[in-house]
């Protein structure tokens, strides 16, 4: 859509179903299947305005096959994201940290419930429920790093 082209992979190993790809090779219009791998662009406009767009879908698509470094991915981690919103399992990133640094206690210590053992995956309204319904006098501390944060029971 950005680039207005049409952007094919096409070739052996381009089809998610192996089976369906061996049934496929040879027949007429699966001819691409007998090629190595490649990407075909496509794009319908004047000849001027055709090949800028080819160009720029090129482009993209060579910063696509340059693998980024390991946690700069962006398109990785938006796929990622758009994966766990469509399966149900997207948690807000660092939600847990958020709320712990919006809790002020004095000596860093938190006074909840019963001893939890609290994960970043704990859904956000345990924790909530935990401090509003002012369970015992158990008290706990956080130490370590901002990224990785332990809670220990005194």
């Amino acid at each position: 859509a950005d680039t207005g082209c049409k952007i094919m992979v096409r070739g052996r190993g381009s089809m998610r179903d192996k089976q369906k790809e061996d049934q496929n090779r040879g027949k007429a219009n699966w001819e691409h299947l007998d090629e190595e791998l490649h990407v075909l662009i496509q794009c319908e406009d004047h000849e001027n305005r055709a090949l800028v767009k080819l160009e720029r879908a090129k482009e993209e698509i060579m910063k696509l096959l340059k693998p980024a470094a390991e946690g700069e991915d962006d398109l990785k981690k938006k796929q990622l994201m758009e994966l766990a919103i469509i399966n149900g399992t997207y948690r807000e990133p660092n939600l847990f940290q958020k709320k712990l640094q919006q809790l002020q206690f004095p000596n860093n210590r938190m006074p909840i419930g019963a001893p939890l053992i609290l994960t970043p995956r704990m859904q956000q309204n345990l924790l909530a429920a935990q401090l509003q319904s002012g369970g015992g006098p158990t008290m706990f501390t956080t130490t370590g790093s901002p990224n990785q944060q332990t809670l220990t029971a005194l």
